[in-house]
């Protein structure tokens, strides 16, 4: 692994020495050219010969043949990872080796492309096109994602020497299985990975893409390995214990998770576990790993035996109230499957997410065929992950470090509204420090590009490809080589796809950009994009944008640049929060000039009221407690307590030190109905906490929906110990009957206060 970081003092020596004659592909719409693939080219070179075929014809009409020896054609390009080619290029060979670059040789008219992964040749068939013609593949969508220029020429201009990834994993997880369409878009953007690679159907039925193979994706240890139709009614002590009561493993209704983990000490457990774990390697083909996650919830056993002091290697003890405490007991049940497989299976790696409580650095050392996938979720992506702004991301990053294992990063961008969402220099900034550091692989979230209503807005799926494709092409870019120019890379993309209104379209992503970046709201996974919609409205550029995107439309565009123009126009004068802002404007400055007139939708909004037994709140969710205040419950994820404090000469709510902890109360509410929502927040520690009202949706029969939260934060620069004014405005979503309210923080140090909680309908 170590070797691939002498990548960039060799690169430079390797890459573009020498630039060899030029390679005519096609010449006045006639092939000139041949590709030579040998006797027994493997399933990859064979594709990548088919892929350059495909799209010089597509290009240019003209179709050059494959051949297994050279033939008639004047220039020949010979795709290969021939073990006696590579011994032509010694030093090369072991700076390709088992990553998929490639080096690029010209002799006289034969251009060789070579490697010692078969993908090496695709990434260059690939890359080659990019370079030589102006085809750029923008997106997914088949119709309109690809777009390029009919030529009668095609001519490559060679940089003889070495073209070399950063990471051996680099890709987009979409939403599991990935679709047809986004696996092609990720791996001609010479990707690695995408969501399941081992369980994907496209990977299953196309393994000549040369992708990774990785077995069993996603949360698995209750849903896949102990699964509850083989253990659950005769081994109930396999599942985690939480109050005192094993935790059935069922995925409720509405839900995509189950909430139980496993019980990490039962030794029974882990016979069978190990069992179930030979059955998935069994059933797997040619798989590099196999993943072992953790449920999706925070719900670590409480059983007595999993709540004992761990006697660490050097002695020392490690209690469970040490907050590497379950992080540990969880390595050390997967250090003992890692174990088994480096006998039973040598070679083969078991990977898992570090997630919730295992995103922290184990007080043990973890097994060398563990693969860590770091899911830093709680990052504000408008900053690099090693900036003061993402302090609890980085520590845990930077914490992994000495652990002598491959990381690949789980990154969360953010990636589903439908707002330009700029994250692509974040990425750059990234992705280097992650290398320089020996990350070993980096990917992030996506949702498909197709018009499947979306779970994020009111809109399609495809809506967030109108808006965010070029940073998602550029962050592509940036996987290779994170040293590449951000603002090259952009210039690029919108030169390729919006041709003459790439000015047009550079002004619209500015004032984007700006609104996004300046916003005071951090930027997070789950931030609403509706903020950002609103705050154009707010500062009065939406008229500005409509005239951008009239003026753009108006170019003289290809077909499949004027249909992506008119489709972000769409995406923009759908959005609603423009009128919503007015209307909720317009309602405040009523609703404050006389508050009497208008019902707080909220009991006991000023926590005056205590709960004294009679007037509890509903606590119908298991992990809901009562807390001081009636009206109001209780939750927090791992620690945390609530209280009440004085604000004047009234009572006020309090949370302390916590990572993740609300006060909540349910509100009936109507579908399509507008509301504004308001609570003074005060903070002890301002820098290193926050406060938020976030918003949760249930259906009438009390399932929850499908509706993603929103949230509003108060400002990060707000003065300690200071009340401010947290408001926002929304709309409820389709098929909702009940709102959860939520008064909480993602991250406190100290105490954050609550007050003055407002809800009301607009009318």
């Amino acid at each position: 692994m170590k070797k691939i970081y002498f990548y960039l003092a060799c690169f430079l020596v390797f890459a573009a020495c020498c630039t060899g004659e030029p390679i005519v592909l096609v010449k006045d719409g006639v092939a000139c050219a041949e590709i030579i693939v040998g006797d027994n080219p493997d399933v990859t070179i064979k594709h990548a010969a088919d892929e350059l075929r495909y799209w010089v014809k597509e290009i240019s009409d003209a179709e050059l043949p494959i051949v297994a020896k050279p033939a008639t054609a004047e220039y020949k390009i010979h795709l290969t990872s021939d073990s006696k080619i590579l011994q032509k290029h010694p030093q090369a060979a072991e700076l390709l080796k088992d990553i998929d670059g490639y080096g690029l040789d010209v002799d006289g008219k034969t251009l060789t492309i070579y490697g010692t992964m078969s993908k090496g040749s695709l990434n260059a068939v690939y890359r080659l096109l990019r370079k030589n013609t102006d085809i750029i593949w923008a997106r997914p969508n088949p119709e309109y994602g690809t777009i390029f220029s009919k030529r009668k020429d095609i001519v490559f201009n060679i940089e003889e020497g070495l073209d070399i990834p950063k990471f051996h994993v680099r890709g987009w997880q979409v939403f599991f299985p990935c679709p047809p369409n986004e696996f092609m878009w990720n791996v001609r953007n010479c990707a690695t990975w995408t969501s399941g690679m081992g369980n994907s159907a496209a990977n299953r039925e196309r393994p000549d893409w040369g992708v990774w193979q990785e077995a069993c994706y996603a949360h698995n240890i209750c849903r896949r390995y102990i699964n509850r139709k083989t253990y659950w009614e005769t081994h109930p002590e396999y599942y985690s214990m939480k109050n005192g009561k094993r935790i059935d493993p069922f995925v409720p209704k509405g839900e995509k998770t189950c909430h139980a983990q496993l019980c990490f000490t039962n030794e029974n457990m882990i016979a069978d576990f190990i069992k179930e774990l030979e059955k998935t390697y069994a059933s797997t083909s040619n798989a590099k790993s196999i993943a072992v996650c953790l449920e999706d919830n925070h719900n670590a056993c409480t059983c007595p035996e999993c709540m004992k002091d761990i006697v660490l290697p050097d002695g020392k003890i490690l209690t469970s109230k040490a907050d590497n405490f379950q992080s540990t007991r969880f390595y050390m049940f997967l250090n003992r499957l890692a174990k088994y497989m480096q006998v039973a299976h040598p070679g083969v790696h078991i990977c898992t997410y570090a997630y919730h409580y295992a995103e922290i650095p184990p007080a043990i050392q973890v097994e060398k065929n563990i693969d860590i996938i770091l899911c830093p979720i709680y990052k504000n992506v408008r900053y690099p992950v090693n900036s003061p702004e993402n302090e609890y991301s980085w520590s845990r990053l930077r914490n992994w470090f000495p652990q002598n294992v491959q990381i690949v990063i789980y990154d969360y961008y953010g990636i589903q509204g439908c707002f330009p969402r700029a994250v692509d220099r974040t990425m750059a900034a990234d992705f280097r420090y992650e290398y320089e550091n020996r990350v070993y692989g980096e990917h992030a979230e996506l949702i498909p590009d197709n018009d499947k209503p979306s779970r994020y807005t009111n809109g399609t799926q495809a809506d967030f490809w109108d808006a965010n494709a070029m940073y998602m092409w550029v962050g592509s870019q940036l996987l290779w080589n994170p040293y590449l120019s951000v603002d090259a890379l952009r210039d690029e993309f919108l030169t390729r796809v919006y041709g003459p209104a790439a000015e047009d379209m550079r002004e619209f992503f500015e004032i984007c950009e700006r609104i996004w970046k300046e916003h005071p709201v951090p930027s997070k996974y789950n931030t609403s994009q509706k903020y950002y919609w609103a705050a154009l409205a707010e500062r009065g550029e939406c008229a500005r944008i409509r005239e951008i995107l009239k003026r753009a439309v108006s170019k003289p565009l290809n077909p499949k640049s004027k249909q992506l123009v008119e489709r972000l126009t769409a995406v923009f004068n759908a959005n609603d929060q423009e009128q919503l802002w007015k209307e909720c404007k317009a309602f405040s400055i009523k609703q404050k000039a006389n508050p009497k007139a208008y019902k707080n939708l909220l009991q006991n909004a000023d926590f005056e009221e205590i709960n004294n037994g009679e007037n509890a709140a509903d606590t119908t969710m298991a992990d809901w407690k009562k807390s001081n205040f009636a009206s109001w419950v209780f939750w927090c994820r791992n620690y945390g307590k609530c209280g009440m404090a004085k604000n004047g000469n009234s009572n006020c709510a309090f949370l302390d030190t916590t990572d993740n902890a609300c006060f909540l109360q349910q509100v009936e509410t109507e579908q399509h109905a507008k509301y504004i929502v308001r609570c003074r927040v005060k903070i002890e520690n301002p820098a290193k906490s926050d406060a938020s009202i976030t918003l949760r949706w249930r259906q009438a029969d009390g399932n929850w929906a499908m509706a993603h939260d929103l949230k509003f934060f108060a400002p990060k620069n707000m003065t300690p110990d200071t009340w401010v004014a947290i408001e926002g405005c929304f709309a409820a979503p389709d098929n909702v009957g009940k709102l959860t309210l939520q008064l909480g923080t993602t991250g406190c140090e100290g105490k954050a206060y609550y007050d003055h909680a407002e809800l009301y309908r607009v009318e």
